[in-house]
């Protein structure tokens, strides 16, 4: 059958063919739907995720326990006594101001917390007192005398009470809820710092003992573990770059680990080692600021 134009009629869709139609659109109207549905999902899931992110970041407790964190280890108070037991220098100034910003946020857990905490922050607390008071030995002692293994067994401070307190403090206001980066780069900070690889790595120069060294390791391990687990996030370029430079930073420790090793097993003092193992800072502390 030809129309009135000369081109064949189309023939008319039989009621089969219409209904099959419509229930393929209808289907893929559906597949569409459900598709949409699932990335819309996902996106506020992200976004739920994030602002839970952020609420924990800016929760006050949160923000002092991570000064405390950042003041107590790597860079901070325990580092700067320790190398200024070992070298002497202006390591004092990062002291003074490391403590003391580890008693004000101290305090301001204190208030926050409330009671059910108070052991735990006067632990700390007392510590960070205690360090002080054996700065000024010392001080002293250093100017009379160069035997930093002796200073050392004088000015010895208990941080097993300390390091059990920050402990509990970390799985109170720091634990829970999903991995960020931000509480991942939390705990490297944690294995690097106090009670981490940096407390252990100079209690190792100056002690020589294998609990130190055991401990040193473990802790080098733990900071290498966290930079690997903030690498499964999507990172960014500068922030590729300063995971770098951390990871360079604990394998150098590493190998300190072993040189240490090696030449306290020849008899070198604690001052002959740290000359030959001390390791720059700085690149460190920008990669930190970096993330």
């Amino acid at each position: 059958m030809s129309s009135k134009y000369g081109r064949p009629a189309m023939k008319p869709m039989s009621l089969k063919t219409f209904a099959n139609t419509t229930v393929a659109v209808c289907m893929a109207c559906a597949i569409l739907f459900a598709g949409a549905t699932i990335v819309i999902y996902s996106l506020v899931e992200r976004v739920d995720a994030q602002i839970q992110a952020y609420e924990r970041q800016s929760d006050p407790n949160v923000i002092a326990m991570t000064e405390v964190v950042g003041n107590l280890g790597f860079g901070g108070m325990i580092h700067a006594f320790k190398n200024y037991l070992l070298r002497g220098g202006d390591e004092m100034r990062v002291f003074d101001r490391s403590s003391g910003a580890i008693l004000s946020n101290l305090g301001k857990l204190e208030r926050q917390l409330g009671p059910d905490y108070e052991d735990e922050v006067d632990a700390i607390r007392s510590v960070v007192e205690e360090y002080r008071a054996q700065t000024v030995i010392v001080r002293d002692i250093r100017s009379l005398d160069s035997d930093v293994e002796g200073i050392d067994a004088v000015v010895k401070v208990d941080d097993t009470r300390a390091a059990r307190a920050m402990a509990d403090l970390n799985r109170s206001v720091i634990d829970g809820g999903p991995d960020t980066r931000w509480t991942t780069l939390f705990a490297l900070c944690t294995a690097l710092g106090y009670d981490g690889l940096i407390h252990h790595f100079k209690n190792f120069v100056l002690r020589k003992t294998p609990e130190y060294e055991a401990a040193a390791r473990e802790s080098a391990d733990a900071a290498m573990a966290a930079i690997d687990r903030y690498r499964s996030f999507e990172v960014s370029r500068s922030e590729a770059i300063a995971l770098d430079t951390l990871a360079a930073t604990v394998r150098d420790f590493r190998a300190n680990i072993d040189v240490a090793r090696e030449m306290i097993d020849a008899g070198a003092t604690a001052r002959e080692i740290d000359a030959r193992v001390a390791l720059p800072k700085s690149a460190a502390f920008s990669a930190f600021e970096a993330l």
